[in-house]
Parts: structure tokens; C-alpha cells; sequence
């Protein structure tokens, strides 16, 4: 029971598995049988920290912010002081920050994404939790494109069983 990740990368002039070894990843040739959902032209491979790919993938987590009203009006109904209520907002407000700041920093992964797209590379990304062999195929349940600038802005996160393709 693990996650894979699973890279297609087109257009780019060099080694795309280097680039994921020079920031301590390993990349592999892919071999799921889903692979081909990157287009015949690409290099497809799974990257992992050597393991799995369990410390790389961070899903799709709601980065919104806490609705401030809602949360006042709840505190009321159970009967808080002005100021109570008040603090508890600040504290959900302040550990969202958190969150968010420690998203940012967490993984290299968006980073090296971003430096291959720099260098003129189309790159997609699926991922998949498996619970039996890698080699099992499973459904792929859409696509998505997304700007290099908004995929780093999630911090990284992109939905699994989804082929989301970064681009300039």
C-alpha cells in the first residue's frame, strides 16, 4: 500500500531523470501500464525518494482559508463570550498561516517540476495509491492543465488519478 508517481516528460533537451537524481530523487523508467497516458513522445518515469513516493505526494488539500463569519456564529451558538470567540478565530486563522508556510517549504518537488518546465519541457504528473502491485493498471479519472506558476502556488498538490500537464 504505497503511492506512485508517474512523469511524463516531452520537449525537454537533456536528461529529465538526471534533473530528479540531482535533487535526491530516483527516476526510473516507468512501467505501469498506465504510462501511455503521457503521449508516445514522452519520457515516462516514476520517481520516488528511493522508497516510495508517499513523502512526495500531497494530494489535493483545501488551501482556503477559514470562513471567519462562519466560524463567529458557531462559537456564539455555544453560548462564548465576545472574547473568546475572538481568540478562537485568531487561533484558526494563525494555524491556517501555519499550514500553509510549512506547505511551501515542505517538498523540493514543485521546485524541480518548475526547473524542468523552465528549461522548455512539458511535464505530466499521475499518481495513484496502490494497494496491490505497481504493475496493476487502474482508471484515470481526467485530465488537467496547469500553469507552472499556479502548480507551484498549490505548493505542489494535484488531485491522484488525474494527469495534470505543467506547462510555462
Amino acid at each position: 500500500m504505497c503511492w506512485l508517481i508517474m512523469v511524463g516528460v516531452r520537449r525537454l533537451r537533456g536528461d529529465a531523470a538526471a534533473v530528479f537524481h540531482e535533487h535526491g530523487y530516483v527516476a526510473a523508467p516507468a512501467t505501469n501500464p498506465n504510462r501511455v497516458h503521457f503521449g508516445d513522445d514522452a519520457v515516462k518515469l516514476a520517481v520516488s525518494d528511493g522508497h516510495c513516493a508517499c513523502a512526495i505526494f500531497v494530494g489535493d488539500r483545501s488551501r482556503e482559508p477559514p470562513d471567519v463569519e462562519r466560524l463567529r456564529q458557531g462559537y456564539r451558538r455555544k453560548g462564548w463570550s465576545q472574547g473568546k470567540v475572538e481568540r478562537a478565530v485568531q487561533a484558526r486563522v494563525a494555524a491556517h498561516e501555519s499550514r500553509e508556510r510549512r506547505r511551501s517549504n515542505a517538498s523540493p518537488f514543485p521546485g524541480v517540476v518548475s526547473t524542468l518546465v523552465d528549461a522548455g519541457a512539458e511535464v505530466s504528473l499521475l499518481a495513484h495509491f496502490f494497494s496491490g502491485s505497481f504493475d496493476d493498471p487502474f482508471p484515470v479519472v481526467g485530465r488537467e492543465r496547469l500553469a507552472r506558476s499556479d502548480f507551484v502556488a498549490r505548493h505542489g498538490e494535484f488531485p491522484a488519478d488525474t494527469v495534470v500537464t505543467i506547462t510555462p
